[in-house]
């Protein structure tokens, strides 16, 4: 994936069960062939999905909560994908503010959902 980001993917919410399956499934798939980060409001945690997946040095981890929207923001800025495995309401608006043009993809246990972050942009006025 070539892309001007920081990263091509960022998990958010990958300390809880659902993201931390996506990120072993993201780094088993793909490795460091793309630049991914995992997201989550507790270094100590993230530090640990990073050690489960013996993927130090392969994959960033950035501190973020869902309330900060300054740092949402930042990640939105930094991140061609967020793949969002907690509430996704904050990641989506600064998502959908900074990336228009590219994906975004709320993962809930029970179901998979792609929402194109253009659509939300046209679906949120």
């Amino acid at each position: 994936m070539a892309t001007d980001k920081e990263f091509d993917i960022a998990v958010c919410g990958a300390t809880g069960f659902t993201g931390k399956l996506i990120a072993e499934y993201l780094f088993g798939r793909y490795g460091d062939s793309i630049k991914l980060a995992i997201a989550g409001r507790n270094e100590s945690k993230l530090m640990a999905v990073i050690h489960d997946l013996q993927a130090s040095g392969k994959v960033a981890t950035v501190v973020v909560d869902v309330a900060d929207e300054a740092g949402l923001l930042d990640l939105a800025k930094r991140t061609k994908v967020i793949i969002t495995a907690i509430g996704p309401y904050g990641v989506v608006t600064a998502y959908a503010r900074n990336s228009p043009k590219s994906a975004l993809m709320q993962v809930n246990l029970f179901e998979f959902t792609v929402v194109s972050a253009s659509l939300f942009v046209q679906l949120a006025r």
